[in-house]
């Protein structure tokens, strides 16, 4: 027999850290091929840093996987001290903004001894990055876990009653049968 999950409201509000870095290098891996493309279009009116595509590659998956570890060990005092996930607050959602773009442009610069070959990679990594940003608004505060458990209830039973009504819209029954359906 298969044990039911028992939700608890005692439980902390956040994830481990291991679960918390995985989660930004899930995001950071479908936001990273923009950056390349980002960088490859830049570069192509400001011709600064010849990487070559291999190195490149090496190059942008590096500072995400760095990036994506500082921006999580800079967030976790943030989440530890309001015990949820997604505190919110500008102290939380400034690394999300700022973190990659200034690692990818000191690493640019690093490379080739070059600033506008940083600039250009910090400016690439800060569009495609920035947008991400600005669309998720880490600056406001996510649901709580209670918030999330109401609204999976209402959620449920919504699709309970729309299915229900779905089913027997074009069928004649007896409405006392129909009850036999409903939540009780």
């Amino acid at each position: 027999m298969a044990s039911k999950h028992i939700y608890d409201q005692n439980h902390r509000e956040y994830v481990s850290l291991s679960a918390a870095y995985v989660g930004h290098l899930m995001t950071s891996s479908l936001l990273t091929p923009l950056a390349g493309l980002m960088y490859g279009l830049l570069s192509y009116f400001f011709p600064v840093l010849n990487f070559g595509i291999q190195n490149l590659v090496i190059f942008i998956i590096a500072v995400v996987i760095v990036g994506e570890l500082i921006v999580v060990l800079i967030q976790r005092p943030f989440i530890i001290k309001a015990s949820h996930s997604d505190p919110g607050g500008w102290g939380y959602a400034l690394p999300e903004f700022l973190v990659l773009p200034c690692l990818a442009g000191l690493g640019a610069f690093l490379i080739s001894r070059e600033l506008s070959a940083g600039l250009v990679c910090a400016l690439a990594f800060f569009i495609v990055f920035g947008v991400a940003g600005l669309l998720s608004k880490p600056w406001t505060p996510g649901l709580s876990r209670a918030e999330i458990r109401e609204r999976y209830e209402q959620t449920k039973d919504m699709i309970q009653a729309g299915y229900i009504e779905e089913k027997y819209r074009d069928v004649e029954v007896d409405p006392s049968h129909r009850d036999l359906f409903k939540k009780r």
